[in-house]
């Protein structure tokens, strides 16, 4: 079932809904088999669909024969060809590198792809793969749940609806968290993949993402990490360009009550709503993005849960060998500009500093083009204050006080109070190495410095001129 450029070019474009998912989620694609089947019917009685819509379905992993004929037995079993025009299983073959999905946000990455590169390259992946031949498609995951009947003709109305729009999805339907966990569009959502969506996805969207992961932030995902691109973004006036294109592609960002993103989180939601009372409280919402719903939908359909149920195939930090270096924090001055490697100091004293963890210490290699000369600055940090803190949330987690979800959050919470504030670093220790750079390559191997194993290692780079200072800096790990 692959697409055929003569035939797309005679046929009119469709529509997709696309799971992105792994094997080990088997039990949760049946589960939404039989739901649709008997429970939410995605396609309104009486009413037919104005447009074909094919279901997809994408694993990161290599060809799977059993996978395939368990998902196309289920799909004929429950009669889903009733409703979606045509079913593909699309395996991607991701490279082993760019398939790890961390869940502990604080553990070491295993490489510059990050914690969560499976999720962000298979996402990447379905974009690419749908550029030919559909006008739409709606990612939704096995824990996205229907709750009302029509759900396929509401889709169809809400993308006709909302015609200039790229991306149509949801916020955080729960209690305020730090940024960007609740400020973004949630990856559950109508993609339109137009030319010009294309175009965006592959210059900007993919690429930032990738910049944020390897420099600033390892455990971000494709959808958080856009808003977190926009929250480093502090070059005011001096960036009015970047700012005028952030515009633009804001305004084709569409947030739609269809569907609400509910993950739990911090006690959220406190009490578990019946269906009937989540159908009052959102009215114009079909879909759920909530793993607590999943108990519900096999009450009401009388399926046993299975035996062990997988945590979305996320992979332990045990089960991984990092090999890459450990960014704790990152943090940009007023003045200061930083995107994917490149940097611009326009005043005296703006700076960007990072915090490594040891052992694991990267090398920088620093390009100065234009301006100088740039102070670098490495001190030790010490973590007591910071460890204080998260052996406490550790303590009570292990003794399953009031559910992980809660300290998870607040250790989310506290990173971000950290982060926002000048008290942010903790208190430093010793300098390691300062140095004046002028004009040209520099190669600052940290690894190399007498650096305490307990400890943690903060980095800056300042301008020591009025002048605007430019250049590069790529992080690797020594070789």
């Amino acid at each position: 079932m692959t697409n055929n450029d003569a035939k797309n070019a005679e046929s009119p474009l469709r529509c997709a809904v696309c799971v992105l998912t792994r094997p080990e989620e088997m039990e949760q694609i049946l589960l939404s088999h039989q739901w649709w089947s008997k429970g939410a019917c995605p396609v309104s009685s009486g009413a037919g669909l104005e447009s074909p819509v094919d279901l997809i379905y994408l694993f990161p992993g290599e060809f799977d024969g059993s996978v395939e004929e368990r998902i196309t037995d289920s799909f004929s079993r429950n009669h889903l060809e009733d409703y979606f025009s045509t079913l593909r299983l699309i395996f991607a073959d991701l490279p082993p590198e760019r398939n790890h999905y961390i869940r502990n946000p604080e553990a070491r990455p295993p490489n510059a792809f990050g914690l969560k590169s499976g999720p962000n390259y298979l996402f990447f992946h379905l974009i690419q793969e749908t550029a030919s031949g559909y006008e739409c498609v709606m990612q939704m995951e096995t824990d996205c749940i229907p709750i009302r009947k029509g759900w396929l003709n509401e889709y169809l109305r809400v993308q006709r609806a909302n015609s200039e729009s790229w991306v149509i999805g949801s916020g955080y339907h729960g209690p305020k968290l730090p940024k960007p966990w609740t400020d973004h569009l949630n990856g559950n959502a109508i993609y339109r993949v137009s030319r010009e969506f294309q175009d965006f996805f592959r210059d900007a969207w993919i690429i930032r993402t990738e910049g944020v992961v390897k420099f600033l932030r390892p455990e971000m995902a494709y959808d958080c990490a856009w808003e977190e691109y926009r929250n480093y973004d502090n070059g005011h006036s001096i960036r009015r360009q970047v700012h005028e294109d952030m515009a633009e592609f804001d305004r084709r960002f569409q947030v739609d009550p269809y569907i609400a993103n509910m993950a739990p989180g911090l006690l959220y939601p406190k009490t578990i709503p019946t269906l009937e009372e989540l159908k009052e409280e959102l009215p114009n919402t079909y879909l759920v993005h909530g793993s607590w719903l999943l108990p519900i939908v096999r009450e009401t359909l009388n399926v046993e849960p299975p035996a062990k149920i997988s945590s979305n195939s996320r992979v332990e930090e045990s089960e991984v060998q990092p090999t890459w270096f450990w960014i704790k924090g990152f943090h940009l001055s007023e003045n200061a500009w930083f995107e994917g490697g490149s940097f611009a100091l326009h005043s005296v004293s703006a700076a960007i500093s990072w915090k490594f963890g040891a052992p694991a210490l990267p090398q920088l290699n620093i390009t100065l083009e234009q301006g100088g000369p740039l102070k670098v600055e490495v001190k030790v940090v010490r973590r007591a204050a910071s460890d204080a803190v998260w052996g406490f949330v550790r303590y009570f987690d292990s003794k399953g006080f009031r559910g992980k979800w809660f300290y998870l959050n607040l250790k989310k919470s506290l990173r971000a109070v950290m982060d926002h504030f000048p008290w942010r670093w903790p208190r430093l220790g010793k300098c390691l190495l300062e140095s004046d750079l002028d004009e040209g390559a520099h190669t600052l191997d940290l690894e190399a410095l007498p650096c305490p194993l307990n400890c943690d290692i903060l980095v800056s780079i300042r301008n020591m001129s009025d002048d605007t200072v430019e250049g590069k800096i790529d992080l690797s790990m020594p070789s």
